[in-house]
């Protein structure tokens, strides 16, 4: 299994092939924040939900932390 830092890498890796400002952009940077701020999974699902995100970025970003990373970079903008 990968750690929350491995995983949070490669979010900031996929975060690099998308545009600045786009959806997936953001929801790969706001999961690989959350990761590189906690020790496990869970906590990472935490520190999201404890941040004002608009639901879609949310419900993107939790897919990320729990390692489903099957969208391109033309998906949802």
């Amino acid at each position: 299994m990968n750690s929350n830092a491995d995983l949070a890498a490669h979010l900031r890796e996929r975060a690099n092939v998308h545009p600045d400002g786009s959806f997936w952009r953001r929801a790969c940077l706001c999961a690989a924040t959350a990761l590189d701020t906690t020790r496990t999974a869970s906590a990472a699902h935490a520190a999201l939900d404890s941040h004002p995100l608009p639901g879609a970025l949310r419900a993107a970003a939790h897919a990320l932390v729990d390692g489903n990373d099957h969208h391109t970079p033309g998906d949802h903008g």
